[in-house]
């Protein structure tokens, strides 16, 4: 369960990263003829930034927490 669990937390940041490239890369677009435009794309970029960084944080959890389940089960004989 706890596999399915990362795997879907990984797939969530798979999106996050293509949407902040996406940001990014209008951001790069607009910067010169729309600063005000660029620099809340730039924003959006650093947000997306931030949530990424929290999800890898998850993603570290949820397994650090997977395996103490599996090495307090070893130590147990539960599998």
């Amino acid at each position: 369960m706890a596999d399915i669990h990362l795997e879907t937390l990984r797939k969530l940041r798979d999106v996050l990263v293509e949407q902040r490239r996406t940001a990014a890369n209008e951001a790069a677009r607009l910067i010169r003829s729309d600063p005000q435009a660029g620099f809340e794309k730039i924003a959006a970029v650093l947000d997306f930034q931030s949530q990424i960084e929290g999800l890898d944080r998850v993603i570290l959890d949820e397994r650090d927490m997977a395996d103490n389940t599996t090495q307090v089960g070893e130590m147990f004989g539960s599998d």
